[in-house]
């Protein structure tokens, strides 16, 4: 009996300390546990936070890229607005420069055919000045001609005359 008790104890003893031993693994695996927890808990919060951080990265992505669409498209837009407002100038500045050839090469013509007959008129008057010349010559000759015809009959009367003067004062002395 003694033998059983001790046995008994000793077994009990194991038993207990196996116990002992049994509780101190139970309490490290459940401060591990709690530690495994704590520290699940706070990857959990991490992971949580990545993600949130995560969404927010792409939502910002998203947005800026929106933004960037829509700017393109503002930048696009207004370029292709001022090209065609430089092709519409560019466009009425050949016109005018079409019409100005036009209008000018109109001029030039014009001016031509105003220098022909500036120099159709001047030969035309050159040639009737050059006629009245010519018969203001002839009329001058003609004068001339007369005016010595005129000078010789003048002075033929005048010698006729002086002649007849003479004598009627010859005859007058005589009467006397």
């Amino acid at each position: 009996v003694r033998r059983k008790e001790a046995q008994w104890e000793q077994s009990q003893l194991q038993s207990a300390a196996q116990l002992e031993t049994l509780l101190r693994r139970i309490r490290t695996a459940e401060a591990d546990t709690a530690e495994a927890k704590d520290e699940t808990y706070k990857l959990r919060l991490q992971v949580e936070g990545l993600v949130r951080h995560e969404k927010e990265l792409e939502l910002e992505l998203k947005t800026r890229d929106l933004e960037a669409q829509e700017r393109v498209m503002r930048l696009t837009q207004n370029c292709k607005a001022e090209l065609a407002d430089m092709i519409e100038r560019v466009r009425r500045a050949e016109e005018m420069e079409e019409a100005s050839k036009s209008e000018l090469s109109d001029l030039l013509a014009a001016h031509d055919k105003l220098q022909d007959k500036w120099r159709e008129a001047s030969r035309d008057m050159a040639s009737q000045s050059q006629r009245h010349i010519t018969d203001l010559r002839e009329e001058v000759g003609r004068l001339e001609s007369r005016n010595r015809e005129l000078n010789d009959k003048l002075a033929h009367t005048l010698a006729s005359h002086a002649s007849s003067s003479a004598k009627t004062q010859q005859q007058d002395r005589a009467t006397e």
